[in-house]
């Protein structure tokens, strides 16, 4: 049994304007949209959309809700202390 290249299958999913279950990704920027954008104790970047974003480029948009499934919304408090910028 011959298989397709990984190089090929990779580059027609990666290719494609519309790649299989990319709407799934408007619910997860939903979601999200209110997170804190960095993990608490390390403040590394939290990857909660870039997940979601790789699995849909490599045609495994259906396993994107189990992804998230497993990240927390932290909602973003802005800082209580700091120096005030005027708006005008």
């Amino acid at each position: 049994m011959q298989s397709t290249p990984i190089s090929t299958r990779i580059d027609a999913v990666l290719a494609s304007d519309k790649r299989p279950d990319e709407g799934v990704l408007d619910d997860v920027y939903q979601k999200y949209r209110d997170s804190h954008h960095f993990m608490p104790v390390t403040h590394f970047i939290d990857h909660s959309t870039m997940g979601p974003e790789a699995l849909v480029a490599l045609g495994l948009g259906h396993r994107v809700m189990d992804w998230v499934s497993h990240h927390k919304v932290r909602p973003y408090e802005p800082p209580q202390s700091g120096i005030s910028v005027p708006s005008a």
